[in-house]
């Protein structure tokens, strides 16, 4: 055996490419496409970094990141009560993952997936058993908006460890999709206020930020700056960080967003490209079905 030393460096990634496609092809097939997607994860050990991780891996870990939102979506989840859980860790009921407008307050489109089978000992969405409302897969289709599970102060008629808890039994929240990105210039508004312009080079991933309830909040205060500015919310950049909340002894982390400004010209295909990347995989997915059951934001 040759004693040359050989330099690796990430040039020797392009090397081990290198007649890959085929078979990396083959396998793409066994994969679902939102797992390759890295998870921006907020903080669960009382400091204020975030976390981007794809899969065991660590990618970056920041106290800020800017970024372009370019998908907001919603989802429910009914996990098992406590003491109850599977080795599956399936939820008993979802919607998966939706357009962000399917849980409109004065209009709730929202459908669930009951699974009934080897969930018949549990109430069931309208206050009796779940038999019989199941199809052939032994599921059933519920109304969001008749589910009694859906109603604040539910919990403790789910889960009787939750004696007290006002909140409802079926977990809301959200979920971005984030491009991140630089500031490479600015503009004086009218007002003499300086806006940041932001690009990005297209070559680093999306990014998947699962938020729970407690950060309802902050996406609907992005969602209310693009529309009194009558500006699509792809089309805003913003600071997001972690701000920590406590209750006694609980603390928990909440999403914390600033508007610093726009995307540069240039780059306004590329968003509405990596846009129509991500509504393909979550709504002509069916709903992108993906295990939110570690993202939870509530501090040990």
């Amino acid at each position: 055996m040759s004693e040359e030393i050989v330099k690796y460096d990430d040039s020797y990634l392009s090397t081990l490419r290198e007649g890959s496609r085929d078979e990396v092809e083959d396998l793409a097939g066994e994969v679902n496409p939102l797992d390759l997607m890295p998870r921006l994860i907020l903080p669960r050990d009382g400091t204020r970094d975030l976390k981007c991780t794809l899969g065991e891996d660590t990618l970056f870990t920041r106290k800020k990141i800017t970024a372009i939102v370019l998908w907001a979506g919603a989802r429910r989840t009914l996990w098992r009560p406590e003491g109850s859980e599977t080795e599956d860790n399936m939820p008993v009921c979802s919607t998966g993952v939706q357009r962000i407008s399917t849980f409109h307050r004065r209009n709730d489109k929202g459908i669930g997936r009951w699974i009934v089978s080897g969930n018949e000992h549990l109430p069931g969405p309208f206050g009796d058993s779940p038999e019989g409302l199941e199809d052939v897969n032994g599921t059933a289709e519920v109304s969001c908006s008749g589910c009694m599970f859906n109603e604040f102060g539910s919990t403790p008629h789910w889960d009787l460890s939750k004696e007290g808890d006002a909140g409802k039994a079926c977990n809301e929240g959200r979920m971005l999709a984030l491009r991140v990105v630089d500031k490479v210039s600015s503009f004086a508004t009218s007002t003499g206020d300086e806006v940041g312009l932001y690009s990005h080079t297209g070559d680093g991933p999306i990014l998947l930020c699962n938020l729970s309830a407690t950060s309802i909040k902050t996406v609907r205060k992005m969602a209310a700056a693009a529309v009194s500015r009558q500006i699509a919310l792809s089309r805003l950049v913003w600071s997001m960080g972690a701000e920590i909340k406590e209750n006694g002894s609980i603390q928990w982390s909440v999403l914390d967003v600033n508007l610093v400004g726009y995307p540069v010209k240039e780059i306004l295909d590329n968003i509405d490209r990596d846009r129509d990347v991500v509504m393909s995989l979550f709504e002509v997915g069916g709903g992108g079905i993906i295990d939110v059951s570690g993202d939870d934001q509530v501090l040990p």
